[in-house]
């Protein structure tokens, strides 16, 4: 509980029951991390699809966070950011709607699960 752990690679670390809360979980890698039943405190992740290219989605809210945030291999952007990013970026490309049908699925779930507002 209130571990720095900023920047930490934790990709594939078994978390399942651990007291994450008040730590620090900014730029830590969380790829393919086991956080089922981890007590997060008022943080929260959900662990989207891996993208064709290899590239794994996690929408986020983390401690000092004042909006979710989109966090795609080591990119970190708001929605609206991520979404001109990826338009800008991979317009006219089969990557665009990968990219949106992932972030879509994210957000209705953390929609589902009470973190944001519909």
């Amino acid at each position: 509980r209130g571990a720095d752990l900023y920047g930490a690679n934790l990709g594939g670390a078994n978390l399942g029951g651990a007291n994450l809360g008040g730590a620090n979980l900014r730029g830590a890698n969380l790829g393919g991390a086991n956080l089922g039943g981890a007590n997060l405190g008022g943080q929260w992740i959900i662990q989207g699809a891996t993208r064709s290219d290899g590239y794994a989605f996690f929408l986020q809210r983390l401690t000092g966070d004042t909006v979710p945030m989109v966090k795609a291999g080591c990119r970190l952007f708001t929605l609206d950011q991520a979404q001109k990013h990826w338009e800008t970026t991979r317009a006219g490309q089969s990557l665009l709607a990968e990219t949106e049908t992932i972030i879509r699925s994210m957000v209705q779930l953390a929609t589902i699960r009470g973190y944001i507002q519909p």
